[in-house]
């Protein structure tokens, strides 16, 4: 996208960076009116250049650590991009095309979240490369910690559940590093020719039960979910069947509800 010439130099002069690592265009000023939003960020923060079509624009930069929650939601042709920040709430509306980059935005603003928020022992260790070979548990783990962040809210039972099921804190430590240093879909890239055909489905069926847990499975888990799904060869008629099966698991509202 080609950004206006006073937008590229507020966002040099604010972020100290020339080109940002995502650029978007809103349908709507930060108060939700007709208008227009600039969102731009780097690899740890964001400014906004909101303001009504033809008129002044006003600048807001914040830390990705400031943000406490970001969500995305669709109902084409539009998407909306959720962002609490203090006390506001802003609702951002663009079209859907921009679906694709605003879930690499999330994405950034998750591993990063995650990095600042993980004890001293596990994320801010020194980080040694010759340790993230990719084995098909250090993988497993990984996806999970890709699936528990997609939300942008606090992953605590997610992660509790993974460390129930992978009880080696060195493996748990290598996945979240290979994660919060390579690209979702690349993983998953990379899985495929490294699991055999039950570890796909196995470690599908986890990815799905960590949505679970929260009993909400959005709009950024369902795409991330079934372009996993493609990508391992997995049909509908099989992925349908452990939804249904962990749906029925997982429904405690039925115990309820009598």
């Amino acid at each position: 996208m080609k950004l206006p010439d006073k937008i590229k130099s507020k966002f040099a002069k604010l972020i100290g960076a020339d080109v940002p690592v995502f650029s978007f265009r809103a349908l709507t000023n930060l108060e939700g009116n007709l208008g227009e939003t600039y969102v731009l960020s780097d690899k740890d923060s964001v400014l906004f250049c909101s303001g009504n079509i033809g008129g002044n624009y006003k600048y807001f930069k914040y830390k990705f650590e400031e943000i406490t929650l970001v969500s995305l939601e669709t109902d084409r042709p539009f998407a909306y991009l959720g962002i609490r920040v203090e006390n506001l709430d802003y609702r951002l509306k663009f079209p859907a095309y921009d679906l694709d980059q605003l879930n690499e935005l999330i994405n950034s603003f998750n591993k990063n979240k995650v990095s600042n928020d993980r004890p001293q022992s596990l994320a801010e260790q020194d980080f040694d490369e010759s340790k993230l070979d990719l084995t098909p548990l250090v993988g497993f783990c990984a996806l999970l910690y890709a699936v528990a962040n997609m939300d942008g809210k606090s992953c605590e039972n997610e992660l509790k559940n993974l460390s129930l099921i992978i009880n080696d804190d060195h493996i748990l430590k290598r996945g979240f590093d290979y994660w919060k240093g390579t690209d979702n879909i690349q993983i998953v890239e990379e899985l495929k020719s490294l699991l055999t055909s039950d570890q796909k489905i196995c470690l599908l069926a986890n990815m799905l039960e960590v949505t679970m847990v929260d009993g909400v499975l959005n709009e950024n888990e369902k795409m991330f979910l079934e372009k996993t799904r493609l990508i391992f060869n997995i049909n509908t008629t099989k992925f349908n069947a452990i939804f249904d099966a962990l749906y029925a698991k997982n429904n405690f509202t039925s115990f309820y509800n009598n």
